[in-house]
């Protein structure tokens, strides 16, 4: 597995990976909230926070193929918050999202790291606890849910 800063002219191909993870998820879970094309909106606003130093979109590839992508913007002095992290629903469970997020905290050591996820991705939320996260809130921002995590890696 390889993690590489992505490149501007690759924001399609992560916005159409991105919405098809979030999608295949939500068939899951018997739910239909995410709007296709959401995933394009962050992705490229990540990318202007790129231009001021303030944000990043990684590409996680696996034998050349793109399975993977996060996106992140900084919060605060200390802080980077995770926009989106997805995984091909054909490469998830192998790893691959517990291998990104120690990618971050060996890139961007001595941060805090934040993230949201919805109330009812269960698989989300077991696995930012495996990898140390803490749930520190509710939100409901618009009409959905979302539990809010931290992970505090200065000490």
């Amino acid at each position: 597995m390889e993690i590489i800063l992505a490149q501007r002219d690759e924001m399609n191909e992560l916005a159409e990976l991105s919405d098809l993870c979030y999608i295949s998820y939500e068939r899951e879970q018997g739910i239909s909230i995410y709007k296709k094309g959401n995933s394009k909106k962050i992705i490229r606003t990540a990318f202007r926070l790129m231009d001021l130093h303030e944000g990043w979109v990684f590409k996680i590839m696996y034998r050349s193929k793109l399975v993977g992508g996060m996106v992140l913007s900084k919060e605060h002095r200390d802080s980077i918050a995770i926009r989106s992290l997805f995984i091909h629903p054909d490469h998830q469970n192998r790893g691959f999202g517990t291998r990104a997020l120690r990618f971050l905290e060996r890139k961007f050591p001595g941060m805090v790291w934040v993230l949201q996820t919805p109330v009812w991705a269960e698989r989300n939320i077991k696995f930012y606890l495996k990898n140390g996260y803490q749930i520190t809130g509710k939100i409901k921002p618009d009409s959905m849910e979302l539990l809010t995590f931290e992970k505090n890696c200065t000490e």
